[in-house]
């Protein structure tokens, strides 16, 4: 992930298909604006997260998404990812929430 911070940019694949994201970029893509991402490694629960970045495009291969990003920066502040509300729930992710992604409400801080 230091790389996408230095470049600003970057690419990743995961192996499932972000349909719903896929559908929400469409979507955020018809309404004429960006879609942010925020990256974070689950590995590393309570640390802060790190970077959050504009969705420029993903790419759906079966069960396999590549992830492409841009204008990728560091998250200001000490934000953890206990601090999102996911979209379909309403409520804060919990501390043992390990998912490859979810799909929360972009929150105040994350575009500054």
């Amino acid at each position: 992930m230091e790389g996408f911070a230095l470049k600003g940019r970057g690419a990743f694949v995961e192996n499932r298909a972000w349909k719903s994201g896929s559908e929400l970029l469409e979507k955020a893509r018809a309404a004429g604006v960006a879609m942010p991402v925020i990256l974070s490694d689950a590995a590393f629960n309570s640390a802060p997260l790190p970077l959050w970045g504009m969705l420029r495009k993903l790419d759906l291969d079966g069960e396999r998404t590549t992830v492409r990003l841009v204008d990728i920066q560091r998250v200001r502040g000490n934000h953890v990812r206990q601090d999102l509300t996911l979209k379909n729930t309403g409520k804060l992710i919990k501390d043992n929430y390990i998912r490859p992604y979810a799909i929360c409400h972009t929150p105040p801080w994350s575009c500054t």
